[in-house]
This record gives structure tokens, C-alpha cells and sequence, in this order.
């Protein structure tokens, strides 16, 4: 237990690690439906750009793409980022096509290979 002149920021900071640390433990062992509630948590713990990316990862690896897509567009709209951050609306708009080409890019050649090695065994 923290002693009581522990600061709020370390308590933080500690509690963060330990989120990141579990959830990559449960993706190395291929535990995803562990380190996607572990995710979960974390992101309404703390909403940032790092724990949205890991729950996104952790959709992403247990080949929920759309659900990793969903999680980065949801959090890019809310969170406009650049010199015009009052246009959130273009902003986050090329952000959305950003992930959304790199999503739609990335599950199209995963197809296509499937595909082709099928097509190659028959």
C-alpha cells in the first residue's frame, strides 16, 4: 500500500503501468478477451491517446477490426488535435479517412491473401 505522502500523480502514474503491464502480459499470452476488458478499464480510468491505442490493439489482434477502427475514430472526433483545433470538423474528418483507409487497406490485402493461398490449394 502507498504510504500517505504518496502524491496523486505517482499513485497515477503507478496505477497507468500497472493497466499497460497486465494488458500486454494478456496479449502475449493471447489472452484477448482478458486484455480487452483489462483495456476497457483502463480507457474509462483514463482517456488517453495511449489507452484508446491499446484497446484498439487488443480489438485489433483478436480480429475485430471494425471495433479497433471504431475506438481510434471515436477517439480522434473527440479529441481534435492541430493549429485549428475550433475546425474539429475537418480535422478529425482527415483523421477518419486516415484510419479508415489504413483499416480498409490493411483487412482488403489480409482478405486478398486468404483468398489466394486458398485459390492456391485447391
Amino acid at each position: 500500500p502507498p504510504s500517505s505522502s504518496s502524491s496523486p500523480a505517482l499513485i497515477a502514474s503507478s496505477i497507468e503501468s500497472t493497466y499497460t503491464s497486465l494488458i500486454q502480459q494478456y496479449l502475449s499470452l493471447l489472452q484477448y478477451d482478458n486484455a480487452i476488458f483489462m483495456a476497457e478499464r483502463f480507457v474509462s480510468y483514463n482517456s488517453t491517446p495511449y489507452s484508446n491505442y491499446l484497446l484498439a490493439m487488443c480489438y485489433y489482434r483478436s480480429h475485430r477490426v471494425q471495433y479497433a477502427k471504431r475506438v481510434l475514430t471515436n477517439w480522434c472526433q473527440k479529441n481534435p488535435v492541430g493549429p485549428n483545433s475550433s475546425s474539429s470538423s475537418s480535422s478529425s474528418s482527415y483523421r477518419s479517412s486516415m484510419s479508415t483507409r489504413f483499416f480498409d487497406g490493411r483487412s482488403s490485402s489480409s482478405n486478398n491473401q486468404n483468398a489466394t493461398s486458398t485459390s492456391t490449394m485447391d
